[in-house]
């Protein structure tokens, strides 16, 4: 029976063929580990990106008071409301990420300050 690999380490194939190794939580980002599977440069590599995954999938503490007039408060009001309930689940989904990222950079400003 082989040897079971470490945690979220995850095997590649190239399209030139060659064998790559990452270091992937769930769905997170991908973090190459660099080194000949195996050895010593290899483990503390592998260390390493999986430190990095680990801090960078952290998620942030929310605080459980939304600011009314920010963006996240509007955020937070458009999400309980009917027309995003009335969505079907693909457009959920695409408008979801969009907002996430518009949330990421803007979240706590007061939605009237934000200029397009």
């Amino acid at each position: 029976m082989p040897k079971r690999r470490p945690p979220h380490l995850v095997r590649e194939r190239t399209r030139h063929g060659k064998i790559i190794w990452y270091v992937r939580i769930d769905h997170g980002q991908r973090r190459r580990v660099h080194g000949t599977y195996g050895t010593q440069e290899f483990v503390d590599n592998y260390t390493l990106a999986l430190k990095d995954a680990q801090n960078g999938s952290l998620k942030t503490i929310r605080r459980t008071r939304l600011t009314e007039g920010s963006f996240d408060w509007l955020l937070h009001q458009y999400l309980q409301s009917i027309s995003w309930h009335n969505q079907s689940e693909s457009t959920k989904k695409v408008k979801h990420r969009i907002l996430n990222n518009v949330y990421k950079h803007i979240g706590d400003r007061t939605y009237t300050h934000i200029k397009v």
